[in-house]
């Protein structure tokens, strides 16, 4: 600053005069603080008289810092957020963008100068009517606006965002402000209808599988079950929410059924198969396999699950095998017994012609021996 004054008083170059320049300070704890110097000059007959006025900045400074801190915090923020915000003069028709504004649409600040007409030509075609329509409802009614379109970006790829905006009035309610907000939202978007993909697809299985699937609270009440409950059971899916499971479960199955399914909500890590019986709408019985699964701390799923496959005509096959081993073990038992009859009788006919083949020849034996005694 001497220097400056100086320099003004050989030359007349007055660049320290009739401006500011901040300073440090020391305080007579020997502590530095900010300050800052304004010098000025006045005539008093031949004298040049010359003036300086310090001030102690040290509280503009630290609303400074706290606001240079608070705008970093907002920046990194809406990077992280990927939010961008802007404000538009309706009268001058300037428009401001934030730093994050311009990484969402794909701009460098040096390299665009936002104004309506650029931000429109920045929305998809099939967007565009919807964006405007939205901007002058607001404008007209005064109000803000709540709207998502798709974004071409300069490299041709294609964003998904959502824009709010608030209108700002002047005395005379005449919009004279808007202030907004741009959010990029395409990963969630993307997440959203990956997610409905998905549940189509579950849906889709679970509607077409042949198995039942069924969650159980832990008290055994039917929360869901899929609609393949219809053509094993006859009943329909709705009919079945909120029942107790092991109240349709045959007596004489009950308790096995109930002590698996308490085994399973002590240990969720088995998964056992048990067949029961359970009753059609026509009155008869299904046999049916089920695997049980305990869910319960699984965020998506909070239950234990149940999959259900009939069974009945495998059982059914089962029992006539066995009715056909059954008869068969008859039978061969039967034929058994009658070979061995068979063969006691063909022995005692043998034992038969032995004794008469013995008998002849005796007969035989005798009478030759009678005809020699003749002869001779």
């Amino acid at each position: 600053c001497a220097t400056g004054l100086q320099r003004y008083l050989e030359t007349g170059e007055a660049r320290v005069l009739g401006g500011t320049t901040e300073l440090v300070g020391l305080r007579n704890d020997g502590s530095e603080f900010p300050i800052e110097l304004s010098l000025g000059e006045m005539h008093e007959g031949e004298e040049r008289l010359f003036t300086g006025i310090i001030r102690d900045i040290s509280k503009r400074k630290q609303i400074e810092s706290a606001l240079q801190r608070s705008e970093a915090n907002l920046a990194a923020a809406q990077q992280m957020a990927r939010l961008g915000s802007w404000e538009s003069n309706l009268k001058k028709g300037e428009v401001y963008w934030s730093n994050e504004l311009y990484r969402v649409f794909g701009f460098r600040p040096q390299e665009f100068v936002p104004t309506h007409e650029r931000i429109i030509n920045v929305v998809h075609p099939e967007d565009k009517e919807l964006v405007e329509r939205a901007v002058c409802q607001a404008l007209d009614e005064s109000k803000g606006f709540d709207v998502e379109f798709r974004a071409i970006l300069p490299d041709g790829s294609e964003r998904i965002v959502h824009s709010q905006a608030e209108v700002v009035l002047d005395e005379a309610s005449r919009p004279v402000r808007m202030l907004g907000t741009v959010h990029d939202i395409t990963e969630r978007k993307q997440a959203e209808k990956a997610l409905r993909e998905s549940e189509k697809r579950f849906r889709s299985l679970v509607q077409n599988v042949s198995d039942i699937i069924t969650i159980l609270e832990a008290d055994g009440t039917v929360r869901y079950v899929s609609p393949a409950v219809e053509r094993v059971t006859g009943h329909r899916s709705e009919e079945q929410i909120g029942t107790n499971a092991f109240d349709q479960v045959h007596a004489d199955d009950r308790e096995q059924a109930l002590r698996i399914f308490a085994e399973v909500l002590k240990k969720p890590g088995l998964h056992p198969t048990v067949e029961f019986r359970v009753p059609h709408k026509d009155g008869s019985w299904r046999y049916l396999e089920h695997v049980v699964s305990n869910l319960i701390d699984d965020p998506n799923i909070r239950g234990v699950v149940v999959n259900s496959r009939d069974v009945t005509e495998r059982k059914r096959g089962e029992e006539e095998v066995r009715r056909l081993n059954a008869t068969l073990e008859e039978k061969v038992v039967e034929r058994t017994a009658q070979l061995a009859d068979r063969e006691r009788r063909l022995e005692d006919l043998v034992g038969k012609l032995i004794t008469a083949q013995e008998e002849e020849r005796r007969r035989v034996a005798y009478e030759v021996h009678d005809s020699l005694i003749q002869t001779s």
